[in-house]
């Protein structure tokens, strides 16, 4: 089965209620998804942190917060096969640039959906298989999971 590590932005509502629907989307094709909101967006997460330890400042307790959170999309990252990243109505997001370039640099697989066709700096347009409809991400993945060969070589356009 094709792990997919879906990047996009996340930290307003509606970005995280269409992540949610893009991602349905993948699971309901039968990928395994890992969407980094799902295990929390940092801000929610520091105030839950201050709650249960009353001897940290915000500061600390965001540090703590984001370097789990760190950890845990890297994870993901370094055990997916694919990474779908979402650039859609803004220039894109740092987190996800980064996201991008680690797994590039990790030799695996991006497919970028632009949607509104942004013009990028060569890196992000050349380190992936842009496309700009969802359903073109689709077949691109669905091309990669039929042809697991190519999608293990870790170039993929």
């Amino acid at each position: 089965m094709i792990r997919i590590y879906y990047a996009a932005p996340l930290h307003k509502e509606e970005d995280q209620k269409r992540n949610a629907e893009y991602v349905s989307l993948l699971r309901e094709e039968g990928y395994l998804v890992y969407l980094p909101q799902e295990a929390g967006v940092w801000e929610d997460l520091v105030n839950e942190e201050l709650k249960g330890r009353q001897e940290l400042d915000f500061e600390q307790a965001a540090r703590i917060v984001r370097a789990d959170l760190y950890v845990a999309d890297k994870r993901a990252i370094d055990n997916c096969d694919i990474v779908v990243a979402y650039f859609g109505d803004r220039p894109p997001s740092e987190g996800g640039l980064w996201e991008m370039g680690y797994a590039v640099g990790r030799g695996k697989p991006v497919v970028l959906f632009n949607p509104h066709n942004w013009r990028f700096n060569l890196m992000p347009e050349y380190g992936s298989s842009m496309r700009t409809a969802w359903r073109e991400v689709l077949d691109v993945v669905e091309d990669m999971h039929c042809n697991k060969e190519k999608l293990m070589k870790g170039w993929y356009k």
